[in-house]
């Protein structure tokens, strides 16, 4: 049991630290947004060096559409109102009371309160002290308060409560001396203020309610409680209001700020001097500078996500997340601390959620809980054959690609001749047997990291691991083998158009790459009886340094099949990094068209299968059954293509009656997209 002293130093830290700047050594963030569309909560831990979201899955239901999420100071529960949902058999609007599990962020559902059908609860937040929560009812005009058990969370209705409010309130504000509330009301178009005592219960101060505007809705406060700003949609703007510290009360500072097309939250960053106003009705966010008085002052916008649905800071002041509805999706943005001007993550912008994501929260909990990391595939690096394919095997001296969350670092990192065994921070080991062996590091990002498997690794089953900064994932199963060809492709997935060039008869491919000058593509298709290049991984060991950048000609034996015929490999040669460079002839009498299927045998194994577009006089390729030389070369001189199929069906079911039905399929792509595709 967590003793209240023991809560309110945990509260006292995290305040001290939201006013005064966050140590990414001590202390981790979560993110908590609800999921109207299928009654759950997404819980993500922030990546406090990047900003990246991890989702921790499952997600955990709630108890009908949830509205909005606060958490406890403590950092010990959470509280989420739910509309209620009858479509998803929901049982009406409730609170729902949640455990955070302090070593992952993670919640688990405890209890929930029934609260009046009809009520519409919109917002619950939780005072500073931690001993009450309070719930605005739009469709009831009242708020409910609730006494906190600071033992198990558990919540009890305050007497007196609900406490009727100006019509339609929709969100409220605590005070950080732990004195006021502040309820928009938006049917009213005003701010109603409260004290409140020991008990919960809520008096109104002198002077409230407060005039705003009509349909006024999402409120916030700045850390030292002097400026309240709200949002409203009848002139899609924010108002402003300086706070008197002793009364409560509210004075409207300037006139109303233009904010953008359909205001829908606002934040304020811890150091008090920017504000952040979301705005579905262009997707983006709206930046505010605020100078002494609390005035505003525009500084541009940005795009954020279809349907901007929310602001939510991160504690750190380093991060803003924007739920999109239409996109079921977070919306991960990094902040410039010297301007407060904000852009996507250059690493990834969008984090899936549940359907529907509207509110949320984020919080720092202590002590510190760290993303989870995880790898789920290792591969060859361009066949991406899983594993139980008779060609997934990785052979000595390859390149194998892992796949995972939080493996590496966010920006990514590339290594360079000579090639070491950790890079950014990230090392791989491969066990076979009681033999450990130190992969050569090539490149690492946060969710994709390659490496060399060494040539003298000893063949069999075995298992491979990736560590990052002091943590390591869970063994992955593997099998080194001698030899396990994948080709590579254009769109680095292994299947589609190869990754293929063109020689002259008499180049001699060693021991320079540097001639592939005449990529194969479908307006630059090879000749019947020209020598091919295909690059590719997994011929096998090699005897020379492989942390260097070599070029050593192998001797493996291997045919390519083009086609529906087989050909000798004339030339193969080994490159930096574990890359290979297969040649071979095209027959005089091979198959025709855009994606003639190539593969590789070599070592009894059989590659994945690209293609190659093959033509009689070269450029353009044509298909009888598919794109036409014509088409890719309008497809070519105007950048992109547009194409669609339209399936006609119909089916006699005899006594049934016929049944007719039409599928359309419709696709656009860029020309270099049309390429790769």
């Amino acid at each position: 049991m967590v003793s209240n002293y023991s809560k309110c130093r945990i509260f006292g830290l995290v305040a001290f630290l939201a006013l005064a700047g966050i140590s990414k050594d001590l202390m981790a963030q979560v993110l908590y947004v609800g999921n109207v569309g299928d009654d759950t909560i997404s819980a993500f831990v922030i990546d406090e060096s990047s900003g990246l979201l991890t989702e921790l899955l499952p997600r955990v239901a709630s108890t009908g559409s949830p509205t909005s999420i606060t958490v406890h100071p403590s950092g010990l529960y959470a509280y989420a109102t739910n509309s209620g949902n009858a479509a998803l058999g929901a049982l009406g609007p409730s609170l729902t009371q949640f455990s955070i599990d302090p070593g992952t962020g993670a919640l688990t559902q405890v209890s929930f309160v029934p609260l009046q059908p009809g009520s519409s609860p919109q917002a619950v937040v939780v005072d500073p002290s931690g001993n009450f929560a309070f719930v605005a009812h739009q469709g009831a005009n009242y708020v409910t308060a609730f006494s906190i058990d600071p033992a198990t969370g558990a919540l009890t209705p305050v007497a007196g409560s609900p406490f009727a409010m100006p019509q339609g309130p929709t969100s409220i504000v605590m005070h950080p001396n732990g004195k006021f509330a502040y309820v928009s009301a938006a049917g009213a178009g005003v701010i109603a203020a409260y004290s409140y005592d020991s008990t919960g219960a809520l008096t109104p101060l002198s002077g409230s309610p407060f005039a705003a505007r009509n349909n006024i809705v999402w409120m916030t406060m700045d850390p030292a409680g002097k400026f309240l700003y709200a949002v409203e949609r009848q002139d899609n703007a924010v108002l402003v209001y300086s706070v008197d510290p002793d009364s409560g009360a509210l004075t409207q500072v300037g006139s109303r700020v233009a904010a953008g097309p359909g205001v829908t939250g606002v934040a304020v960053n811890p150091a008090g001097n920017y504000l952040y106003v979301s705005t579905a009705g262009n997707g983006g966010v709206t930046v505010f500078s605020i100078d002494p008085t609390g005035a505003l002052t525009n500084t541009g916008s940005v795009g954020a996500i279809n349907g901007a649905n929310a602001a939510i800071l991160d504690p750190s002041g380093q991060y803003l997340y924007v739920p999109g509805p239409q996109a079921n999706a977070v919306a991960a943005l990094a902040i410039d601390p010297s301007s407060g001007v904000v852009a996507p993550l250059s690493y990834q912008q969008f984090f899936p959620t549940g359907t529907q994501p509207q509110r949320g929260v984020a919080f720092m909990l202590s002590p510190p809980v760290l993303p989870p990391i995880s790898a789920t595939s290792a591969v060859n690096y361009h066949s991406n054959s899983p594993v139980g394919m008779p060609n997934s095997g990785i052979a000595q001296g390859s390149r194998l690609a892992i796949s995972g969350t939080n493996i590496g670092p966010a920006a990514g990192a590339s290594g360079s001749a000579p090639l070491q065994t950790q890079l950014g921070g990230v090392s791989i080991q491969i066990q076979s047997g009681d033999v450990t062996t130190s992969a050569l590091m090539v490149y690492a990002t946060n969710n994709f990291v390659t490496c060399v498997v060494p040539s003298s690794t000893p063949l069999g089953p075995a298992t491979v691991t990736v560590n990052y900064n002091g943590r390591s994932t869970a063994p992955l199963p593997i099998t080194i083998v001698a030899t396990s060809v994948g080709l590579r492709s254009l769109n680095e997935h292994g299947v589609g158009p190869a990754k293929a060039w063109t020689v002259s008869p008499d180049t001699v491919l060693a021991p320079d790459p540097s001639i592939l000058q005449n990529p194969i593509t479908l307006n630059q298709s090879v000749i019947p009886g020209q020598l091919v290049i295909l690059q590719g991984t997994g011929l096998g060991a090699t005897s020379i340094d492989e942390t260097q950048d070599l070029n050593e000609v192998l001797s493996v034996p291997a045919n390519v099949v083009v086609g529906n015929e087989v050909v000798n490999v004339l030339y193969e040669l080994r490159v930096a990094d574990g890359s290979d460079y297969i040649v071979f002839q095209l027959p005089a009498d091979v198959l025709l068209g855009c994606y003639v299927p190539v593969a590789v045998q070599a070592g009894g194994v059989t590659s994945n299968v690209v293609g190659i577009s093959i033509s009689a006089s070269g450029g353009s390729c044509s298909d009888p059954t598919g794109l036409s030389s014509s088409d890719i070369d309008t497809a070519a001189q105007a950048g992109k293509i547009n194409m669609n199929t339209i399936l006609l069906s119909h089916i006699d079911f005899g006594p049934l009656g016929p049944s007719d039905s039409a599928t359309g399929l419709f696709l656009s792509y860029d020309f270099n997209s049309l390429l790769a595709a």
